[in-house]
């Protein structure tokens, strides 16, 4: 990653100039990933924590910056991966690229994913519920699971065909959610429709397949409901098997419901797949799917259940693991693709694939450098297809298992890529980025407003999703050039402190985020709040405990005093 060699050792013979303007684009960027993490609390989303005061605005930022992020990381690490192969060779790329990636990974997948975990866990048990009082009283007896106050509604002619006022869940979606077979029972007997969709055409029979929930999906198909019911997405009732845990957890938990067991959830979709599997008609989906959606997202929904299938699975302690699927790295999930794309680059470089030597790389003529980065632009638009399967949404997927899907690892390597070729094509990349001015106003006033209403369309969303990450990361390219291209101890020693600051922060953001559920004040006061105890917090923690010891040469390399040398990220 980007920030993960803070220095390149350079001979007395081998001198260069140090890149001010990607040191400081750097320490903004990271800055940016911790401002994203604070907002996913202010605006609904399946995140650990979600306060009481809530702004669309936030989801609009937090839109605008994943949209173009984590491509403009992976161009810059590019960048610099070739620098420290030209200027050191293959051997000693691979062991820095260990030593500060692939080592903090593997340490912060014991330490700070664990961390986040307890945190979040103690977040969620203190979470503000959305109170039964708020509901009606049918309503909240079935999320209490309270079969004769269900009754007694149900006796006094409450209606089981209406979604309640706060979620606009119908009772029988409820009834499935939580689990409850007399509850169920009950409402079918009073005339629930058994195959009426919600907002997005989802049965009861999703509902409690999402939850795994196997003896009520039974009991709703021994009543009659349809197995082979088609929701807006094209989706059958076995396709929610396929949630992955966390956004399953974080949806449930937003409805005021119980966190479940992962061990729990994956024995009773597993159970839930037994029952259904038998009884799917694929053919009922395909022509349904054809009606409501078109062949891009055919082919999106079909890679993205071969990926999650069963075939990926195994057992780790007695418990279902999914390779691609089950969460391992969390936001961690950057160093292990980076610790692929270095040992891709590695083994090209060997077979001599890329045609390049220590100290020999040239970028070739401006025409040639023009050709490719357009071609590397309309190519990120093939894996782009694949994306926002679970739901739309402006920018790239996100994959923490230890398999990586073959979308994204093409998606942010075609980013790497560019960036390899860039550091020596500097006359190209600089015709490219001197523009700057125009590439942000058109992403930001154009490209971005475009995306956002086209998010439902996959073809719009291929082309302009894309478009807008290339814009951006161009733009900040020019920008940082233009501006800070000379030294400033502020901005050095913010890229000095930015790889932990990131690697650390989410404990510390998600625990404040908790605790400002509990403050005064509008979204925007504790957005703000948030970030001015986090930032100063995790920097004195990086100048005491960090900087001074090993673990700050691990995260930064040797720190060079002598000043106009180069410092790779």
């Amino acid at each position: 990653m980007i920030m993960s060699d803070q220095a390149v050792e350079t001979s007395p013979s081998t001198p260069a100039l140090r890149r001010h303007d990607l040191d400081a684009l750097r320490g903004w960027a990271m800055l940016l990933g911790i401002v994203l993490h604070v907002s996913l609390s202010f605006f609904p989303t399946s995140w650990w924590v979600q306060d009481p005061q809530q702004n669309q605005l936030f989801g609009l930022l937090f839109l605008a910056i994943h949209g173009f992020r984590m491509p403009l990381f992976f161009l810059l690490s590019g960048y610099f991966t070739m620098l420290i192969y030209r200027r050191k060779g293959l051997p000693a790329l691979i062991r820095q690229r260990a030593l500060r990636i692939l080592l903090p990974c593997l340490v912060g997948m014991f330490t700070i994913i664990p961390a986040l975990h307890a945190v979040g866990a103690w977040a969620a048990a203190r979470a503000p519920r959305p109170s039964s009082a708020e509901l009606p009283p049918l309503f909240a007896a079935i999320r209490k699971g309270d079969v004769s106050g269900v009754q007694a509604q149900l006796s006094t002619g409450a209606d089981v065909t209406q979604p309640d006022p706060v979620f606009q869940i119908r009772p029988l979606h409820w009834a499935a959610l939580v689990g409850n077979t007399d509850i169920v029972n009950g409402l079918a007997d009073a005339g629930a429709p058994l195959d009426q969709g919600d907002g997005r055409g989802n049965v009861p029979v999703n509902a409690a397949a999402f939850a795994g929930h196997a003896e009520v999906v039974q009991l709703l198909l021994s009543r009659g409901a349809n197995p082979n019911a088609v929701n807006q997405d094209g989706r059958l009732p076995m396709d929610v098997l396929d949630v992955p845990f966390a956004t399953t957890s974080g949806i449930l938990e937003f409805l005021g419901l119980p966190r479940p067991e992962e061990e729990r959830l994956s024995e009773g979709r597993r159970r839930v797949r037994a029952v259904l599997e038998p009884v799917t008609n694929r053919g009922s989906e395909v022509r349904a799917d054809t009606r409501e959606k078109g062949w891009l997202d055919r082919l999106a929904r079909d890679y993205t259940r071969e990926i999650r299938s069963k075939r990926f699975e195994i057992t780790w302690r007695g418990q279902p693991f999914h390779l691609v699927t089950t969460g391992v790295f969390d936001h961690l999930w950057f160093l292990w693709f980076l610790t692929w794309m270095v040992a891709g680059f590695a083994i090209a470089v060997s077979v001599s694939m890329i045609g390049v030597s220590p100290g020999s790389v040239e970028g070739g003529d401006q025409a040639t450098g023009n050709r490719l980065l357009l071609a590397a632009m309309a190519a990120t638009t093939l894996p782009q297809i694949l994306m926002g399967v679970d739901g739309p949404v402006l920018g790239p997927d996100t994959a923490t298992g230890w398999l990586l899907p073959p979308h994204l690892l093409v998606y942010y390597g075609l980013f790497f890529t560019v960036g390899c070729w860039m550091q020596g094509a500097e006359s190209t990349m600089q015709s490219w980025t001197r523009p700057w001015k125009w590439w942000l106003t058109a992403a930001l006033v154009i490209v971005f407003p475009a995306a956002l209403m086209t998010l439902g369309s996959r073809p719009w969303s291929v082309v302009l999703q894309p478009l807008y990450a290339w814009l951006m990361s161009l733009g900040c390219l020019g920008l940082f050039a233009r501006f800070q291209s000379r030294p400033s101890p502020r901005m050095r020693y913010l890229s000095d402190s930015s790889y932990w600051l990131y690697v650390v922060h989410l404990p510390v953001v998600v625990g404040l985020q908790s605790l400002a559920t509990d403050w005064g004040g509008g979204a925007v006061i504790k957005f703000g709040l948030i970030l001015l105890i986090a930032i100063p917090l995790m920097l004195a923690s990086y100048h005491w405990l960090v900087r001074p010891t090993a673990l700050g040469w691990l995260l930064n390399g040797r720190i060079e005093r002598r000043p106009g040398q180069v410092r790779s990220l």
